[in-house]
């Protein structure tokens, strides 16, 4: 893998997005294989939150997360290399 900036030079990017993505699975897909080639490091089930996990931060914020939202963090929620920026949220405050 070559770092060229924002994007890598091994995942055409243009071509996976080619025709759009038309739904959540394709995106989440599209997001497996960009993470993965990105940071050199597939997704791997331990990287989501847990149903648990989700519920509980949900709990704090006094509200259920939107389903695309909820969707990610479950895929993505541990891997700081790409959640971390929202740290904002309250996901640090819970073990």
């Amino acid at each position: 893998m070559t770092d060229t900036g924002d994007v890598t030079d091994t995942l055409d990017v243009a071509a996976a997005l080619r025709g759009g993505l038309r739904d959540r699975r394709q995106a989440w897909s599209f997001l497996r294989s960009f993470a993965a080639d990105w940071t050199g490091r597939p997704l791997r089930p331990a990287d989501g939150l847990s149903e648990a996990e989700l519920a509980a931060r949900e709990a704090l914020l006094g509200f259920r997360l939107p389903a695309a939202l909820r969707e990610g963090y479950a895929l993505l929620g541990h891997r700081a290399d790409l959640a971390a920026v929202h740290a904002d949220l309250p996901w640090h405050w819970v073990n």
